[in-house]
């Protein structure tokens, strides 16, 4: 017996569909159910040979053909930090460790500590953040995990968990006869890819609509997914997924999540997509691709003319692998190829290692995001003089312009105002701000009688001054570089009391 068994890559998680043959125990399971409820018979189509010599004894472990991200998470949740000496019934590969161990530190959810072992030996190991024991306590994926963390914030709880629920299940669509759907009930999913928001994002804001629709008023039913392309099983499974996860924030953060009754999931606004959009880039920053533009090789005929055969069109250059990538044929993107997209994963059609490389569940999103919402996989440039930097009321920090590239190939981004890095400079701005009155205003009114301006803490020769040296040092010990660290020093500070 085959089956259709999805293979992952141990490195990059990328999954392909292989048919090959069931295991030995698994066959004879099989055989064990004909004739549990009545008289049956249990015939085999294939010979002795080829069970006895190419079936497996037994499945391989899920731990060790999928990602472990969530399991290592929860192991160090508790407290293990070492993982690879733990006693698995079945261990899993540490390359599949360290991959897991390198995109929770992507991700936040751990932070890596150099600190000095026997023989002086370097040993770099990675410890739980704050917000790693956060999304450790939902039951999902750490991808997942991190955007309910952040939905919060915003007020999108409804519409991540639908989202995230979807994503779980993966398809929800029958695409085509091959896939179960009919051409007329092909037309009719087509609504769901014709609302406006689709355009920006993309496969979510179908999935979004789709689950809205079936759901609504409470009336989910497999006459409608007959209709209008759905699969009824996987509706039905997303509703228990969306219960499960309600629930579960209810118990940690004690919110009133509404995520099963029409109320609760509106159409979004052009803002909420707007923050869905930079939600998804946060759990994905990893899986981003930029397209590329229509690539050419010359090629000689078979009478001696060179001509002009096309290498890829409509392809993308994702940061995971090396080869082009594509919008999958079912995506709601299919014909608009944005510049910038986010996606939930690739997937190899076709044989394995010969098949072209699609994304699944794309959204697009802004080249200016990158170096905000995915910083650590950017390169950056020392602060920029043009503009000069500032210190920023509102966000309370010091600000400065910084060019960046994106990735391994290095895409260039536009120019973006981030904090300043942790530097003497850093001080020194902030210095200039404090004695400018631009953090405590108060200040301000001491200006006309200081003895030098305050922007002599940004010149270069300025820390050549001892008066200077001794402010910026004694700022820069303290890592005092907003007006909330200052205020803490003085509170702190017995002789300011």
């Amino acid at each position: 017996m085959q089956i259709k068994n999805k293979v992952y890559d141990h490195v990059t998680g990328i999954s392909t569909f292989l048919i090959e043959w069931t295991s030995k125990a698994s066959g004879d399971q099989r055989a064990g159910r004909a004739g549990r409820t009545s008289a049956g018979h249990c015939y085999r189509l294939y010979s002795s040979a080829v069970y006895n010599d190419q079936f497996r004894k037994y499945a391989e472990p899920e731990i060790l053909v999928k990602p472990i991200d969530d399991l290592l998470l929860q192991l160090k949740a508790i407290g293990i930090d070492n993982v690879a000496n733990f006693p698995f019934p079945s261990p899993p590969r540490i390359e599949s460790l360290l991959a897991a161990e390198k995109r929770l530190v992507m991700l936040e959810a751990l932070k890596e500590e150099t600190f000095i072992g026997r023989k002086k030996a370097k040993i770099v190991r990675s410890s739980i953040t704050p917000i790693g024991r956060v999304m450790a306590t939902f039951p999902v994926n750490p991808r997942y995990s991190k955007m309910l963390c952040l939905s919060r914030q915003s007020d999108l709880l409804p519409f991540t968990v639908a989202i995230i629920s979807a994503l779980t299940v993966q398809e929800i669509f029958l695409h085509g006869e091959n896939g179960g759907g009919s051409k007329s009930s092909e037309r009719a999913r087509n609504v769901f890819f014709g609302s406006p928001h689709c355009l920006t994002l993309g496969d979510l804001m179908a999935v979004l609509a789709a689950v809205g629709a079936a759901n609504y008023e409470g009336a989910l039913s497999a006459k409608f997914c007959e209709h209008y392309g759905l699969r009824y099983s996987a509706l039905v499974e997303i509703n228990k997924l969306r219960g499960q996860l309600a629930a579960q924030i209810r118990e940690i953060t004690g919110a009133a999540v509404n995520t099963i009754s029409t109320a609760g999931l509106e159409p979004p606004t052009d803002e909420q997509v707007r923050l869905l959009r930079q939600l998804f880039l946060c759990g994905f920053i990893d899986h981003v691709a930029k397209r590329v533009p229509v690539t050419y090789v010359n090629e000689e005929d078979g009478q001696g003319n060179v001509v002009k055969r096309v290498v890829a069109r409509n392809s993308y250059q994702s940061i995971e692998v090396d080869g082009p990538v594509y919008l999958s044929p079912h995506s709601a993107l299919q014909r608009e190829t944005p510049a910038y997209v986010a996606y939930h994963d690739l997937y190899e059609s076709g044989a394995e290692g010969s098949g072209r490389m699609y994304m699944r569940n794309v959204v697009v999103i802004e080249a200016a995001w990158l170096p905000l919402y995915a910083a650590k996989q950017c390169t950056f440039s020392q602060p920029l003089s043009e503009p000069p930097p500032r210190y920023d009321p509102a966000e309370d920090a010091v600000k400065c312009h910084r060019s960046a590239t994106f990735g391994p190939h290095l895409w260039p981004l536009p120019t973006v105002e981030l904090e300043y890095p942790e530097c003497t400079d850093r001080y020194c701005h902030f210095a200039c701000a404090l004695f400018s009155g631009e953090v405590v205003r108060s200040l301000s009114k001491n200006v006309p009688f200081l003895n030098s301006p305050p922007i002599i803490f940004t010149k270069p020769w300025g820390m050549v001054q001892p008066k200077v040296e001794k402010v910026v040092g004694a700022l820069a010990s303290r890592k005092i570089a907003s007006r909330r660290a200052l205020l803490a020093a003085w509170q702190n500070n017995s002789t300011c009391k």
